[in-house]
This record gives structure tokens, sequence and C-alpha cells, in this order.
């Protein structure tokens, strides 16, 4: 049995209450939807139009490497460029 709290989901199991969180996406998952979106259009275009498939699947891989790059260095995963200097403890 379960029930819609907000955006929670509470699930009843054996008279315990669990909640989880409803799935949000986030910028990288819109970049990993890009890069594969790409990929595909670039086959699909191969296959359908008059266009080479091997152009047209490596024309759409400049944009999925254009999507990529804006992930890595113009939107990336830290905060500021000192964030890349700290050392990792589990490793050392």
């Amino acid at each position: 049995m379960s029930r819609v709290v907000g955006t929670e989901r509470q699930h009843f199991v054996a008279g315990h209450v669990t909640a989880r969180m409803g799935y949000t996406w986030q910028y990288y998952d819109l970049v990993l939807v890009g890069i594969f979106g790409s990929l595909v259009a670039g086959v699909l275009v191969g296959q359908f139009t008059a266009v080479a498939p091997t152009t047209s699947v490596v024309g759409f891989s400049f944009l999925a490497a254009v999507v990529m790059s804006h992930g890595l260095f113009v939107n990336g995963p830290v905060d500021e460029p000192s964030d890349l200097a700290d050392e990792v403890d589990t490793l050392n």
C-alpha cells in the first residue's frame, strides 16, 4: 500500500513507513541524453537521407563532443578551480 505526500511516495510495509524521493532530472542527465541523442540523430540522418552514413555520424559526433565539452569545461562538476587541487584522502 502506498500514498503520495507532496513529491514523496510513502510505502507502508509491515507497519513501517519508508519514504522515497521522486527522481528529478539533473544537468548531467541532460548532457548524457544530448550525447546519445546526437549520435542517434547521426545514424538516422545517414540512413534516411542522401547524406552518407559515415559523414552524418562524424558530423553529429562533433555535436556530441561540443555537448560533452560544455558539461566538462563550461559547467563543470566543481565549483571553483581550487577544488581541483584538493587531495583525495582515500588514495593516499
